[in-house]
């Protein structure tokens, strides 16, 4: 690319974002080329004109005008010189209530004083008085750390200055619950919180920083611009044009052209002309960019799940009235009923309530110029659903609540104001739906405020400025950093300019100027001034202290906050135990070690960067450092290592050899280290790192070797390798800081990957070796703990304390392990995992023995069923399940230990067992036969051979009626279910009556009828593809069908009837057993509910693909993170 040769940047979309991006690169020196599919600039900041009265389209109210300004100066002129003369609205809003009380706000003190005092005597202006201290500060911080920076991924989040102030702007919080934190007064909480609604969302649910709009109201004033809002838009957009932009409007953008490496290379039209561009700025709705003018492949799943969060619509209505109206000032709300947080819907949504709130806009009331003499003009908005969640695609649909919505708003006003006929003094009136929105500006669904403002759609979790995967593509508007609303645009605006400039390495012209325009109102008060006081005392304060505690605020106490919020709901006391017992190991063995290191003078740390606290020479920071590095390094083995099943790994002797080696290594590597220290030069320092280190790995080693070389490599590995990578760049930091130093006599000054010394890259390798060997020692011991347990035939037990586990296993007091026992184990885990990955995944979550005997259980099902549905013919189908049933009967008659039982059924087969028995054979002998029953095993034999009873050709269906279903159900799941509950009764420690066991195993079949109900509704097609139809034939008949029609198309629309009465029964036998299962001890009942949670998904998405006639291809899952979000908010609620 010729470096002298001018950038041309191409702008797709007119909106205030667009154009004002477009006039700043300009100002920059940029070719700049706009596209707007509409005939006016603007967007929805535009105007409608009609008989000489003038309505403003969206934007009604100016805030902020300090960011007005700036855009003005950045591009070297001025509002008043473009002809912008703002009009301040005094008084600012009515608030009217459905009892007929009004409330005016207004900049004027005292005015609001007496206000308040007539709603709240006691609290009013106190409450409003520190509601305003603390919405200043939401604003003032808001406009340094969000709408001045960009934050274009989640490390942005950890900027030093931006945290200070995080839990000050109260994200955390909603609007309602800080105005109601001040307000005791409903109504006056009502009034400091409705402006939520300027972002189309309820209080109850936006974030409590934006009280900011509040403040500016109140303080700032609000205003609005002679001649319309319109005139904003339309001067910003001259000025561009002066600075040699072109806009070409009604011109629509059809695509975006991107290169094979991803790079944007211009625009397409419907003409089939490109104009080529070194970069492109998408002003359009951001959903409908990335559906309509970009690949697909360029959404990442983050922004593709950003659909769910688009906000609301609204209906607008544009009245020209024949005479004033003076009740109504210039904005104007009227206040649904009823209010309170038991109604969060009830400030919008008018699909679901009978009185919402809804704002009243009356410009001529400010702007005579806004209608003729005598007259006024009034526009009406109310939020509405969008076209997807309100279920109303059709045009008489909309048009039928476009007019219930009409006579609602026109009787509230009367009523409430007192205006007469208000209704025959509409000269001429127009509208616009969410269909309107929708079609006039590509908006998604009709969504008015682009993405909803709740936590997770702000700051980094908002979609960036730049795109994630193509180069050269930005985006500015609504939905992007930093949200909706003018002002928030116009900061947006300058965001992006600056990214697209730093880009194309073109000069920022307005870098020089002031970053924050205006000054707020209240900084140039004594408040002002003490304030900047403060701030530089804390800052130099700070600076003292900050450089270790910066680290670990930045680097290492965040992935510890986010792997234990992710983790927590999942983690048991065992696995919290062996944590604090690990990091108290950690924290006593380095304790002596770094003294010396300090004593010695061999690293140091700078006066300048630690508070001085000390423990035995060592600072406190450094101190914090070993417990942290421990704490995170062994959760992460935890959170990888948590679907291991244990004891399946014992017991290996095929990696002696390996173990030999690796003792042999060890012993070398302490040995070298010994060398290193007593030669006193530059080796010291590695020297000191291996045999301290080394010593406690050998002594790990021997311990647990052979158990670590049995597990599976790669989470051991990433355990290991993760932390230590991630730790080298955090290590590396802090030594260019000065947050402690190296002396360079001590170290060889060789540095590992050509940045790193590399004694700091073995320390922290070691360090987290040690770590994890010493989790992998515990789980070692744990797992022989587990053996004991499952190997008992007696009723089942919880595990032993760490304590007695520990001595248990440094004194290696027990008796030779059981081969078969673990070989079968072993198999079973390895064919569950490969053939019902969710079930052996989904076991993780049951603690101890209970996993084990639920992994025997679960391969008894999952063998028996491959074998009858594998099997060359029906005769030996039930072949298998008669051997099956007579092997079960041996089996649970003798209550004999599993080994003895195992070599007797394999020696005294007489040829009544089939040659393909032995998994069968192995399965049946591991069944835990003291904590089961046989019923329930024999029951669901007999459920598989209604399985065989089917035959197209025959025509024999065995679920002829709703009882045949309900049997087939019970036998197939329901039994399943009941031998889980066993299970649990006979681990668990609580103690359960006759009565109660017999209530909560009925409760667990009807779950297991209701999966197995899901499974049917789900797999119609399926079914029928192996000529098997469980649809009850009554029910068939209903219809005039019967099950060979099903076979022969199991598409027919009328099977939806059946799918529907499926999943209903399926939901009904679900909620009958709800209570019961919430019986179940904690540590069991979140499993249960996740697991029964999970099926009943499945059955929520075979509903909604036949809403929206979509055809079930395969097998329909719940996707991976669905379920994860859906285990973590289960087994959260039963913590």
């Amino acid at each position: 690319m010729d470096p002298t040769r001018k950038k041309k940047v191409v702008v797709i979309g007119a909106g205030i974002g667009g154009i004002a991006t477009a006039a700043r690169l300009a100002q920059c020196g940029v070719e700049v080329s706009v596209y707007e599919k509409n005939d006016f600039v603007g967007g929805k900041c535009s105007n409608i004109t009609r008989n000489g009265f003038r309505f403003d389209r969206g934007p009604s109210l100016l805030l902020m005008t300090e960011i007005f300004e700036e855009t003005y100066q950045h591009l070297g002129t001025s509002m008043p010189s473009e002809g912008i003369d703002l009009l301040k609205c005094d008084p600012n809003c009515n608030f009217w209530f459905d009892d007929g009380e009004l409330f005016t706000t207004s900049t004027d003190i005292a005015r609001m004083k007496r206000q308040l005092e007539k709603l709240d005597h006691q609290h009013g202006f106190g409450g409003f008085l520190a509601f305003l201290q603390e919405s200043h500060q939401h604003y003032q911080q808001s406009v340094i750390h969000v709408l001045n920076k960009d934050f274009p991924g989640f490390l942005s989040l950890l900027r030093p200055a931006f945290l200070r102030y995080l839990f000050r702007l109260h994200p955390f919080h909603t609007v309602w619950q800080r105005a109601s934190h001040f307000f005791p007064s409903h109504k006056l909480s009502q009034v400091f919180s409705l402006a939520s609604m300027y972002l189309g969302m309820s209080p109850f649910e936006i974030p409590g920083t934006y009280t900011l709009l509040q403040y500016t109201e109140l303080t700032g004033g609000i205003w609005y611009p002679r001649g319309g809002f319109y005139q904003i838009a339309e001067s910003l957009a001259n000025i561009g044009k002066r600075l040699g932009v072109s806009y070409h409007l009604s011109n629509p953008v059809k695509s975006i052209t991107i290169s094979p490496n991803k790079q944007a290379l211009g625009v397409s039209f419907d003409s089939h002309e490109i104009v080529e561009a070194d970069a492109i700025v998408v002003n359009a709705d951001l959903l409908y960019a990335y559906k309509e003018l970009l690949p697909s492949y360029s959404a990442k799943p983050s922004v593709s799940r950003k659909k769910e969060d688009i906000s609301c619509s609204a209906i607008t209505f544009y009245w020209s009235l024949s005479a004033k109206v003076p009740q109504l000032e210039s904005h104007n709300m009227f206040v649904g009923q009823p209010c309170g947080q038991e109604y969060p819907d009830v400030y919008w949504n008018c699909n679901k309530l009978s009185k919402p709130s809804f704002y009243v806009h009356v410009p001529s009331r400010t702007d005579p110029s806004a209608a003729p003499e005598g007259k006024d003009t009034v526009m009406v908005l109310i939020l509405v659903d969008n076209i997807d969640t309100s279920k109303i695609p059709r045009e008489n649909d909309i048009n039928g609540l476009v007019a219930d919505t009409r006579e609602y708003i026109l009787s509230c006003i009367e009523n409430r104001t007192g205006i007469v006929g208000l209704k025959g003094l509409i000269e001429h009136e127009s509208f616009h739906s969410p269909t309107t929105w929708q079609e006039m500006f590509n908006s998604d669904r009709g969504s008015v405020f682009g993405l909803n403002h709740n936590f997770f759609n702000i700051l980094s979790f908002r979609p960036h400025l730049k795109h994630d995967v193509i180069d050269g593509i930005y985006f500015v508007g609504a939905s992007t950093h930093p949200g909706a609303g003018v002002p928030t645009c116009l900061s947006g605006a300058k965001l992006t300019a600056e990214r697209v400039l730093r880009d194309l390495d073109v000069p920022i012209a307005w870098q020089t100027e002031s970053a924050h325009g205006k000054k707020d109102p209240l900084r140039t008060t004594a408040y002002g001034y003490w304030w900047a006081l403060q701030r530089m005392a804390f800052l130099g304060a700070l600076s003292l202290i900050v450089a270790m505690w910066h680290m670990h605020l930045t680097w290492t106490i965040p992935p510890a906050v986010l792997f234990t919020v992710a983790y927590l709901p999942f983690s048991t006391k065992v696995e919290i135990w062996k944590i604090f017992i690990l990091i108290n190991v950690a924290v006593c063995a380095t304790i002596p070690w770094d003294s010396y290191l300090i004593r010695n003078r061999i690293w140091t740390y700078p006066s300048d960067a630690v508070v001085g606290l000390t423990l035995f020479d060592i600072p406190i920071e450094e101190l914090f450092f070993f417990v942290i590095q421990t704490y995170c390094t062994s959760l992460l083995y935890t959170i990888l290592t948590k679907h291991l099943l244990l004891p399946a790994y014992l017991l290996d002797r095929s990696h002696q050899f390996t173990k030999n080696v690796g003792s042999a290594a060890i012993v070398g590597g302490i040995a070298f280290g010994a060398i290193c220290i007593l030669m006193k030069n530059s080796l010291t320092y590695m020297g000191l790192i291996l045999t301290w280190a080394l010593s406690v790995v050998l002594f790990q080693w021997l311990l647990c070797g052979s158990f670590l070389l049995a597990l599976p490599k790669k989470q051991v590995l990433i355990s290991i390798l993760l932390p230590t990578i991630y730790l080298w760049m955090v290590d590396l930091l802090s030594l260019q800081r000065g947050t402690w130093v190296i002396e360079k006599g001590t170290k060889l000054d060789i540095q590992f990957w050509g940045f790193l010394d590399i004694e700091e890259a073995t320390f922290f390798f070691l360090s987290n070796v040690m770590v994890v060997l010493g989790m992998v020692t515990m789980d070692h011991a744990i797992a022989l703990a587990q053996y004991d347990i499952v190997t008992s035939e007696s009723p089942g037990k919880s595990l032993p304390s760490l304590g007695q586990i520990a001595w248990s296993y440094i004194t290696q007091q027990r008796k030779p392990l059981d081969v078969g026992f673990l070989e079968g184990l072993r198999a079973a885990v390895t064919e569950l995992s490969r053939k019902s990955q969710s079930m052996y995944l989904g076991s993780a979550m049951f603690q101890d023995g209970l996993r084990v005997d639920l992994i025997f259980l679960y391969s008894f099902c999952r063998i028996i069923d491959d074998l009858v549905d594998e099997a060359p013919s029906r005769e030996k189908a039930q072949e298998s399940i008669k051997e099956a049933s007579q092997v079960l009967h041996w089996r649970f008659s003798t209550k004999s230990p599993r080994k003895p039982l195992y070599d007797y059924l394999k020696a005294d087969k007489d040829d009544k067992l089939s040659a393909n028995s032995t998994p069968l054979l192995n399965s049946i002998a591991l069944l835990p036969a003291s904590r089961l029953s046989l019923g329930p095993l024999l029951e669901l034999l007999s459920g598989f051979d209604m399985d065989l009873l089917f035959s197209a050709e025959n025509h024999e269906f065995p679920i002829k009626t709703e009882n045949d279903l309900e049997v087939y159900a019970h036998r197939v799941a329901g039994t399943v279910a009941a031998g889980l509950l066993e299970l649990v009764f006979s681990h668990s420690e609580v103690q359960y009556s006759t009565a109660q066991r017999e209530k909560i195993i009925n409760a667990g079949q009807k779950m297991g009828q209701a999966l197995q109900y899901v499974n049917i509704a789900r797999d119609i097609k399926r079914d029928a593809a192996i000529q098997r139809v469980y649809i009850p034939s009554a029910w068939l008949k209903t219809k005039g069908l019967t099950p060979t029609d099903v076979i022969n198309n199991p598409t027919d629309p009328a099977l939806a009837t059946f799918e529907s009465q499926m999943l209903v029964k399926a939901e009904n036998a679900y909620q009958s057993s709800v209570e019961a299962i919430d019986q179940l001890p904690k540590d069991v009942r979140g499993p249960v509910k996740t697991t029964v949670e999970s099926y009943m998904m499945i059955g929520q998405m075979v509903r909604k693909a036949r809403q929206d006639s979509i055809e079930i291809e395969g097998k329909l899952k719940v996707p991976l993170w669905r379920r994860l979000r859906l285990a973590w908010w289960e087994m959260y609620a039963n913590h």
